[in-house]
């Protein structure tokens, strides 16, 4: 009954979010610039991994409306896909929950399956709304399944206030170029190219990025996220408390 109530929901639902995506143009008219030529071709037709800029709880909707991009998949925290007023239309939405408090692997699996399928991927990698005028620390779940696929990563940079009719500017920048296949220990290779990432998207808003703080570091559900996927959680293999201990210890 389950899955016939589920076939019987997706249709309806997925006319109602489009119509809600043509909403949304007409209410926050989108500007869309994108770095040059190449990058608007490759944008359109690769697979690729988005990552953006988190101020609004609208960015969650309103980005992977105006994109246009086929098939794109956003990641959201499993506190607002598991709401119970709210997680029937999540499940029939191309949306991928993450669980921000322990030890989750089904992300990366899914994830990769969507980029390996020939869809894309939209992550926030702050993990986070952050409204301050600067961009605080990335988590490197976006590099993970970048180093795994050897899709390009695009910084996508939201521009701007949500303002009734008026319009909202999404810079769209070339691909980064990271090395994430050099020789190295994996951690501090994720954590100095995904610095990178976070530099090419303050400087694509204009905005200040100081070194994140100390206490800034990714909460530990989110690096035992990384060092499960890293120790091959994604082909189901358990992970020993120790190892997951001392992973954990040098992803954070």
């Amino acid at each position: 009954m389950k899955k016939i109530g589920h076939i019987f929901l997706y249709v309806p639902v997925r006319i109602v979010y489009f119509f809600w995506g043509l909403w949304n143009r007409i209410l926050y008219p989108p500007r869309i610039r994108f770095a040059d030529r190449e990058t608007k071709r490759l944008f359109r037709k690769t697979p690729a991994i988005l990552i953006a800029n988190h101020t609004a709880h609208t960015d969650g909707y309103y980005l992977p409306q105006t994109l246009g991009k086929r098939r794109l998949y956003t990641y959201v925290t499993r506190k607002w896909y598991d709401k119970r007023s709210i997680h029937w239309l999540f499940t029939r939405l191309p949306y991928i929950p993450v669980d921000l408090t322990g030890l989750d692997t089904e992300w990366l699996a899914r994830g990769e399956s969507v980029l390996r399928s020939g869809g894309s991927i939209l992550i926030f990698p702050e993990g986070k709304l952050n409204a301050c005028g600067t961009l605080g620390a990335f988590h490197p779940g976006a590099l993970m399944l970048a180093r795994k696929t050897g899709v390009p990563v695009i910084p996508v940079a939201l521009v701007g206030e949500y303002r009734r009719f008026r319009r909202k500017t999404v810079l769209i920048g070339a691909p980064l170029a990271l090395d994430l296949s050099r020789r190295g220990r994996p951690s501090l290779i994720l954590r100095e190219e995904t610095e990178k990432c976070r530099l090419a998207l303050a400087s694509m808003l204009g905005i200040p990025a100081p070194l994140p703080a100390a206490d800034e570091k990714a909460p530990v559900g989110v690096a035992a996220k990384a060092a499960g996927a890293d120790a091959g959680a994604v082909s189901g293999a358990p992970v020993p408390n120790e190892a997951k201990r001392e992973l954990i210890t040098a992803i954070t």
